[in-house]
């Protein structure tokens, strides 16, 4: 079964989320975190909430920002409110589920890590970001931000043209979140892309406490979206989350 569920920030916006439960009543649930310039229904967010639930585990998918009413915009968030809301996320579900699980995509890594993850049962990072990629503020260079004299934001050029505020680049350039992995005292996967950056998932794995695993999923680029590499990425997630479950 499908339906909305949201929650209210304490700075008064709403967070905006599915709620995918199975056919039998269940106590775990597995929280998704996108990345930068992601939203709820991207394709592996959407297929895993009819993938896990099969498993058994109800799942829960939400957007850090919305067109909605009172949703955040990306322009004024920053990581690090990307992470609070994530906390506020997880204070609600553990009034229900007795373990949760949480897996975060490429700049849902650092949000995780940033975040009050101590109801977590499990974590999993699906090639996270370590933000050096982002953090060269220039014009001219793939994937870089560009400054945008008139708003004073900076822009981010994948295509489709993205609004970033001044502090979420900055962030880019002082944070780096493989670096703090090492205060998430949780069992840790990390499933790297081959294709994507596994060089950066491996430096998380360095300072990731035990236990922890590194799997690297052959011929997937940073969104899996080539043939198979999506059902990889379920298959080996599953494996934690129910190696890691509470009865």
């Amino acid at each position: 079964m499908e339906k909305a569920l949201n929650f209210k920030t304490k700075d008064g916006h709403i967070i905006y989320g599915t709620l995918n439960t199975p056919s039998k009543e269940n106590s775990s649930v597995i929280v998704f975190v996108h990345g930068l310039t992601g939203h709820q229904n991207e394709h592996y967010y959407y297929n895993a909430a009819r993938f896990f639930p099969k498993k058994g585990f109800t799942t829960y998918r939400f957007d850090l920002y919305s067109g909605e009413k009172k949703g955040r915009a990306l322009s004024n968030c920053t990581v690090r409110t990307h992470a609070s809301d994530l906390s506020t996320v997880l204070n609600q579900l553990k009034k229900k589920y007795k373990s949760i699980h949480i897996v975060g995509h490429s700049l849902g890594g650092p949000t995780i890590v940033l975040a009050d993850i101590s109801t977590v049962s499990s974590v999993v990072l699906w090639d996270p970001s370590d933000m050096q990629g982002l953090a060269d503020i220039t014009e001219g260079q793939e994937r870089s931000l560009k400054e945008n004299k008139i708003s004073g934001s900076y822009i981010v050029d994948w295509g489709t043209e993205y609004i970033l505020g001044k502090e979420m680049a900055q962030e880019f350039k002082i944070l780096r979140p493989a670096t703090l992995t090492g205060r998430i005292n949780k069992p840790i996967k990390i499933l790297a892309a081959e294709k994507g950056n596994p060089r950066g998932s491996k430096e998380y794995l360095k300072y990731a406490n035990e236990p922890k695993q590194l799997v690297i999923i052959k011929k997937a680029g940073h969104t899996f979206n080539e043939e198979s590499t999506e059902e990889e990425l379920f298959n080996e997630t599953l494996i934690w989350v129910r190696k890691w479950n509470k009865k």
